[in-house]
């Protein structure tokens, strides 16, 4: 294989298509996503970690709600 060394890179294109696999070893950020806004993941996906959090609200596997006798559900099953 080829090993680019370099700073920063940007790939300006308005489409790219990757055949194989994909590795990341760092931090993933996605900006935007098409032209609504919207980021579209198709097929099976798993996140493996400890946290999982939308809008700054746990949505992981200990995510619980107030139940109405003023305890908590149990996470989910």
């Amino acid at each position: 294989g080829t090993t680019l060394t370099t700073p920063e890179l940007t790939a300006d294109s308005p489409q790219s298509t990757f055949t194989g696999s994909v590795k990341i070893g760092g931090v993933l950020s996605v900006m935007g996503g098409g032209g609504a806004g919207t980021s579209r993941i198709q097929g099976n996906f798993q996140i493996q970690g400890t946290s999982l959090t939308h809008n700054g609200i746990n949505i992981s596997s200990t995510h619980t709600h107030p139940d109405a006798h003023g305890g908590s559900t149990g996470g989910p099953q």
